[in-house]
């Protein structure tokens, strides 16, 4: 009897648990990252396949005097050019995307302009004329001078260093 009662616990063995589902790859929800300095913007880690034991992935930039990240959050620090790389916990598996950060804008607020006459002058006699652009930091201090009757005044341009 005492052999028959062996027998029978051996045959009650359990199940070994199964193996954890391992990570195969990490992606992106986005191919890039464009902000103004300020800015922020959110990335998703996109963790495979889809029922991996352990989603948990580290985030990091290349250049953190350009962007910082938190948890997928992107905050753009400076204006300049870096990468954001998202690494998971389980197999190292990475993504990686650029991370672009520009000034904001600053518009123009005036444009004065010196040199017109202000009386009338000859026909055939030439006058210069230059845009002042008000504020000195202004983003896009491009100018262009047009005539709005080319038969009584023409306009010749020249590009100079302040525009």
């Amino acid at each position: 009897m005492l052999t028959l009662a062996l027998v029978a616990l051996a045959g009650c063995k359990k199940d070994p648990a199964p193996e954890p589902i391992a990570v195969t790859s990490v992606s992106l929800d986005k191919t890039e990252v464009g902000l103004i300095v300020g800015e922020s913007a959110n990335v998703k880690a996109i963790v495979k396949p889809d029922d991996a034991a352990n989603k948990e992935v580290k985030w990091t930039v290349a250049n953190t005097s350009i962007a910082t990240v938190d948890e997928g959050e992107v905050t753009a620090v400076a204006v300049g050019e870096t990468t954001l790389i998202v690494t998971t916990v389980d197999g190292g598996h990475t993504a990686t995307i650029p991370v672009k950060v520009t000034a904001k804008a600053v518009k123009v607020s005036q444009i004065k302009l010196v040199g017109m006459p202000t009386t009338d002058f000859k026909v055939g006699r030439s006058v210069t004329i230059s845009a002042v652009i008000t504020p000195d930091d202004a983003t896009d201090k491009s100018v262009t001078f047009t005539s709005s009757n080319p038969e009584v005044a023409t306009v010749e341009y020249t590009k100079s260093e302040n525009n």
